[in-house]
This record gives C-alpha cells, structure tokens and sequence, in this order.
C-alpha cells in the first residue's frame, strides 16, 4: 500500500490490508512518504488474539541514516511497543503476540 494521502493522525491513518499465503501467514507493507522531519505516517490494521506479530522495515538503497522510529499503538492510543530498525533503516522487531483475547486488535503503527 502505497501512502498517497494525509495520514497524519491517527483517525486519518491508511489501512492495510493482509494477504494469507502460505495458508496461516498473513503479510502487508506499506510505503510511506514523510515530507518533513515533523512529518508522521499512521497505518492502520486488525489482529486477532494470539496473532504473532512481527515488524520488518527496509529503506531502498539503505542510505545511512535512514533509520525511524516506529511505534505500535493500542486501539486506546497508548504505546504497544516501539522498535529503532538499525542505522540504515532495515531491520526487524522482536515477535509479539496480540493479547486481546477475543477481539480484534485495532493497532496504529506510525513513522517519526
């Protein structure tokens, strides 16, 4: 998913959308755009319970410098976790799992 839009709050952000292949292995990406060192990014997605969670980023070219700092948020805005990739913007979090137990997790995942 390409960010094409203002999505600069989290009620604006861009929804992602999984694909599941192999069968039990869901993935998405999206490329965001940030225009300014103020400038943030929020996507959107839904988990279910006991879902493994993991984060990967990669940065064409890998020029140093690069890195963000992601931040995986709650449905109630509160942080989830975050994640710095290594200097040149690739990298990968540690595996989560979604704990709200019977629900879907509504999270926000947003690029500083």
């Amino acid at each position: 998913m390409l960010e094409t839009r203002t999505n600069n709050t989290t009620l604006a952000a861009t929804g992602l959308s999984f694909t599941e292949d192999p069968p039990g292995m869901k993935s998405t990406a999206g490329r965001g755009l940030l225009s300014s060192g103020s400038d943030v990014d929020y996507w959107s997605f839904a988990g279910t319970a006991g879902d493994l969670f993991d984060l990967a980023t990669f940065v064409p070219g890998s020029p140093d410098a690069s890195q963000l700092h992601y931040r995986v948020l709650n449905p109630d805005g509160s942080l989830w976790f975050d994640f710095y990739p290594s200097y040149n913007g690739d990298g990968q979090s540690p595996t989560r799992t979604f704990s709200r137990y019977g629900n879907i997790f509504p999270g926000r995942l947003s690029e500083l």
